[in-house]
Formats: structure tokens, C-alpha cells, sequence
């Protein structure tokens, strides 16, 4: 049996990313890498009925260090990294047996 994990990304504005995640485990390696190499960058949790964060919301202030190019491509990186698998522009996957 197969059990999958789901992730989009998605880009707001000039600079802003909402990472939506069903791994809590992954959104928490996204959000201290990138306050690792942005740390002007204003990083806020969403969480779920069940109180439980699901998405990261990621805006740079001040002088922009990082073109959103450079942020996005970072995150998709992260995820590539880890084993996720590219689904269609901004969308991710990660499958594994159990």
C-alpha cells in the first residue's frame, strides 16, 4: 500500500509564497532553512481546524535580498531534495510504501 504527501506552492504579490503542506515535518525544514537565509524574511504559520500549521506564509521586508525567483526556486529545491516529486508547476508529491 502506498501513503502520499501533498504540497503547492503558491505566489502572491512580488514577493510573497504560501507554502501549503500535509507534512508538518517538511513545512518546519522549509521554515528554518529559510529563516537560516532570510532572516528579514517574515515567516507566519496557518494552522487547521485541528490547530494543527499547514501552510507557511513567507514575505520579505525591507530591502529585498532575494528576487522571488531565487526564493521559489529554493523551496522547490528543499522539496526535490527530500524526495518530493514535481506534479505540474507549484504542485508536489511524495509517495512511499508502508
Amino acid at each position: 500500500m502506498k501513503k502520499y504527501k501533498y504540497a503547492i506552492i503558491n505566489q502572491f504579490a512580488f514577493s510573497d509564497y504560501q507554502i501549503k503542506c500535509t507534512d508538518i515535518g517538511s513545512l518546519e525544514d522549509i521554515l528554518n532553512g529559510l529563516q537560516k537565509i532570510c532572516p528579514d524574511c517574515q515567516i507566519k504559520f496557518e494552522k487547521n481546524m485541528a490547530e494543527e500549521p499547514y501552510s507557511i506564509l513567507i514575505e520579505q521586508k525591507g530591502r529585498k535580498k532575494f528576487t522571488q525567483t531565487e526564493i521559489e526556486w529554493w523551496i522547490v529545491k528543499q522539496l526535490c531534495n527530500s524526495g518530493w516529486r514535481p506534479l505540474g508547476e507549484g504542485r508536489y508529491i511524495y509517495e512511499e510504501d508502508y
